[in-house]
């Protein structure tokens, strides 16, 4: 975090964390052609902004972007992975990731997004696409002298 005087103000630089894809640093660079307090406000909100999750570090927009991205990642970072498997990864993420909570912006997935719950419109989402079902009610079992119907 540093505060620069640079042509007609000032370069305020945050670190932002670690790209999750690539694993190398992220910084957040921004010109305040003001006072060194207006840089120094502009510092607190980029901190305040990167605390609350607000610069994600990668350049997926939405989750099935980023599994997306992170499938191609794992596809070609050198390490052995079979091709069924890297197949079976695409097809759990279109089949159950992408038509329930595919559609949410990265900065708005949290914990409450992923744990199912019968109020939440993605649990029922994905429900309705025949994941995460209601247990089905069991037929009592024919007694003995009982006919089938």
């Amino acid at each position: 975090m540093a505060i620069r005087k640079r042509r007609d103000g000032f370069q305020v630089l945050i670190y932002a964390g670690l790209d999750p894809i690539t694993g190398r640093q992220r910084y957040i660079s921004r010109q305040v052609n003001g006072s060194r307090r207006e840089a120094e406000r502009l510092e607190a909100r980029l901190k305040t902004q990167v605390a609350d999750g607000g610069h994600v570090g990668t350049r997926a927009r939405t989750l099935t972007e980023m599994v997306d991205i992170w499938l191609d990642w794992r596809a070609g970072n050198g390490r052995d992975i079979s091709p069924r498997t890297l197949d079976d990864y695409r097809n759990l993420a279109t089949s159950r990731i992408a038509p329930g909570i595919g559609r949410h912006p990265l900065g708005k997935v949290n914990p409450r997004l992923l744990t199912p719950s019968t109020s939440s419109s993605a649990a029922r989402a994905t429900r309705g696409h025949g994941h995460a079902r209601a247990p089905t009610a069991r037929r009592p079992r024919p007694g003995p002298g009982s006919r089938p119907a």
